[in-house]
């Protein structure tokens, strides 16, 4: 039986935590869909996969020894990590991606406009493209810190194209100021996934023999990473589990009828439907058809 450290037991207390983060985040948005009586769409079962390989990540680092310390390891330990770090960026970039490609076939289903479905690809196959880039067997030998801020560079980017996607086809259409923050709220609560991606960064890129809690700090913060990228992938289905819906209710007006229907299905994916003789959000009774 492995002897925790004081270090190994945060890890373990942080990765129980974590674990149950996402796991509770899923669960809240299929009972949300549930409710409802929405079909199970791709980005559920993306949303899934991603929670799956999270998991994965989460398993490894549960069971990696009795510390992520390197300082504080005899050799089997030290050989025990290295491998759980060469198998951890394949689970964390395949955990990512899914999670990624699920946020942004939600979007799809919410905004039907041609423009902004042709960004959603594009940025979905630059998703994937980190994926494929590793799978490849083409890979080449970089120092760790180097490879980290490439990588954690372009995840970056992409989280920001992610985030920013929705904002402009929300200023096309025609609602007040108040009502698109309200709306544009809900994606930005994901910029902090962000902010946690830099703290990754930082640690990993200076994790050294000489600064081994880097490392460990690092990890610990892949873990939030991912968690948060889960709980933010499915904050936006939420909606029909809200006590109330006056804040919702106060985005029914709409201008062109183009612009109508893709306020229409964004709310159809939270939960609500416009109702267009009373101008009101109504939770939804039958199952949805999506277009």
């Amino acid at each position: 039986m492995v002897v925790l450290r004081e270090t190994g037991r945060l890890t373990v207390r942080l990765t129980i935590a974590m674990s149950a983060l996402a796991i509770l985040a899923v669960v809240v948005r299929l009972i949300a869909r549930n409710k409802v009586k929405l079909t199970f769409n791709l980005d559920d079962v993306f949303i899934l996969l991603g929670l799956l390989f999270f998991l994965g990540v989460e398993a490894r680092i549960y069971t990696s020894g009795g510390t992520l310390d390197e300082s504080q390891m005899n050799l089997n330990e030290l050989i025990n990590l290295f491998k759980y770090i060469y198998a951890l960026e394949s689970f964390v970039t395949t955990s990512i991606t899914a999670i990624k490609i699920s946020i942004l076939l939600m979007y799809r289903r919410i905004f039907p406009i041609a423009e902004f479905q042709r960004y959603a690809l594009v940025v979905g196959v630059l998703a994937a493209w980190q994926l494929d880039l590793l799978m490849d067997g083409q890979a080449t030998c970089l120092t760790y810190g180097h490879f980290i801020i490439g990588y954690e560079i372009s995840n970056m980017l992409l989280d920001i194209a992610i985030l920013m996607l929705p904002i402009r086809v929300l200023r096309t259409l025609q609602l007040s100021m108040t009502k698109k923050v309200v709306v544009g709220a809900i994606f930005i609560l994901g910029g902090f996934i962000v902010v946690v991606c830099i703290i990754r960064t930082v640690y990993l890129s200076n994790a050294t023999l000489e600064n081994p809690v880097a490392l460990y700090n690092g990890l610990n913060w892949t873990s939030v990473e991912l968690a948060v990228a889960v709980l933010c992938a499915c904050i936006p289905t939420y909606g029909p589990l809200l006590p109330t819906q006056r804040a919702v209710r106060a985005l029914s007006s709409w201008g062109s009828h183009n612009k109508s229907r893709a306020g229409n299905r964004m709310f159809k994916s939270f939960g609500y439907e416009r109702q267009s003789d009373n101008n009101e959000l109504e939770h939804l009774s039958e199952p949805s058809t999506q277009a």
